[in-house]
C-alpha cells in the first residue's frame, strides 16, 4: 500500500481519494470480486465520513449516474443498492460470501442465484440483469 503522502503528491485532483484506496483495498479480504468490492469501498467510505446508508448521500460514488440503461460493473451494483435497499444488499453479501466470487470473472450462476434470492421477489428480474453486466 502505497502512503498517503506520495499518493496524493503524484495523482490528479480528481483521483480516488486515498482514504477511499484504504477502505477499497481493506474490502478485498471481505470480497475479492472487484465490482462488488469497489461497492464495498463506497459503502464503507462514505459511511465514514458520516453520510448515511442512503446513496443520494453520498459525497463519493466513482461518477455513478443512477438508473442509467449502460450502468456496468460498480455503476449496476450501486443501481442494485438503490433497488434493493440496505437489509437486502447486506443479505444478498451474507449469501454469496461464501461463494468467493473472483477477480476478475463474471459472477457464477450460484453466485447470481444466492445474491438474488436474498431481494423481493419482485426485484429479481432487475437485480439479476443488473448482475449480469459485472464481469470483474
Amino acid at each position: 500500500m502505497e502512503e498517503r503522502s506520495s499518493y496524493l503528491a503524484r495523482v490528479s485532483p480528481n483521483a480516488l481519494p486515498y482514504d477511499a484506496i484504504l477502505c477499497h483495498e481493506l474490502s478485498h479480504s471481505h470480497i475479492s470480486n472487484e465490482a462488488l468490492n469497489q461497492f464495498l469501498e463506497l459503502y464503507i467510505y462514505n459511511n465514514l465520513r458520516g453520510s448515511s446508508a442512503d446513496p443520494a448521500s453520498w459525497a463519493f460514488t466513482r461518477n455513478w449516474t443512477p438508473g442509467l440503461p449502460s450502468n456496468q460493473g460498480i455503476a449496476a451494483i450501486m443501481d442494485v443498492y438503490q433497488l434493493v435497499g440496505h437489509d437486502a444488499m447486506r443479505a444478498a453479501y451474507r449469501a454469496i460470501r461464501p461463494l468467493r466470487p473472483a477477480y476478475g470473472a463474471p459472477l457464477t450462476p450460484a453466485v447470481l442465484d444466492a445474491f438474488v434470492n436474498q431481494v423481493p421477489p419482485d426485484l429479481r428480474e432487475a437485480v439479476r440483469a443488473k448482475l449480469a453486466t459485472i464481469i470483474a
